[in-house]
């Protein structure tokens, strides 16, 4: 039985639906195991979700494409003849063996969908597309980690700032002696406060408002 399922719908799927680009997907692609899950979804304003679970232990990146990014990234997507991955077969399976889902919703195309375990054998188009979309991860993880906080930035009230561990929290205020920061939990009913000269050891990024409807 073939693996790969491949569904065409009415291309400009988001424009007919009248869906914002911070909603609409261009590409969504999961791997899901007994151990371990991974997604990464890319939207068309260029975000990037990075969402991973190693046990019982979560954790998910969010980073932001510059628009020539996200553009070089769909036309090397478009140019992939994904014709001869509608014959894809069925390759390594086991308990232990996570199956893997891709959906591609590009403009001017009909979405596709595709499943195959993560060790199998893709046709050179699939393969194709995991280059591409290992690139997007790359490039995010670094952006996410490493585009970080401005070198003049000073934490303000209302601003939110992300954790070394993907945790993200709200600036509330400046301890009375000017030293410390207040800051109260997104996704934990938790404040902490954090000594001002250790705010950029702690905390590696400053987000914006516009991506909190995707995390929360």
């Amino acid at each position: 039985m073939s693996a790969a399922l491949v569904c065409a719908c009415s291309p400009s799927n988001a424009a007919a639906a009248g869906l914002s680009p911070k909603s609409t997907e261009l590409v969504d692609h999961r791997c899901v195991g007994e151990l371990a899950e991974d997604d990464l979804t890319l939207f068309a304003n260029g975000t990037v979700r990075l969402r991973e679970r190693v046990g019982e232990r979560e954790t998910m990146l969010l980073a932001e494409l510059e628009r020539s990014e996200i553009d070089g990234f769909v036309a090397r997507l478009l140019e992939v003849d994904l014709s001869e991955a509608e014959s894809l077969r069925s390759g390594i399976t086991g308990e232990w063996i996570s199956q893997c889902g891709l959906t591609l919703s590009l403009p001017d195309r009909p979405a596709v969908f595709f499943r195959y375990g993560r060790f199998d054998a893709l046709p050179h188009a699939l393969e194709t597309v995991r280059v591409v979309l290992t690139e997007v991860e790359t490039l995010a993880r670094t952006r996410a980690v490493h585009g970080a906080l401005p070198e003049s930035y000073e934490p303000k009230p209302g601003d939110f700032v992300r954790r070394g561990d993907g945790e993200l929290f709200e600036v509330i205020a400046l301890t009375s002696d000017g030293k410390g920061v207040e800051l109260n939990g997104i996704n934990q009913p938790v404040t902490i406060y954090v000594a001002l000269a250790d705010f950029r050891s702690v905390f590696v990024s400053k987000e914006n408002r516009s991506l909190l409807d995707l995390e929360r």
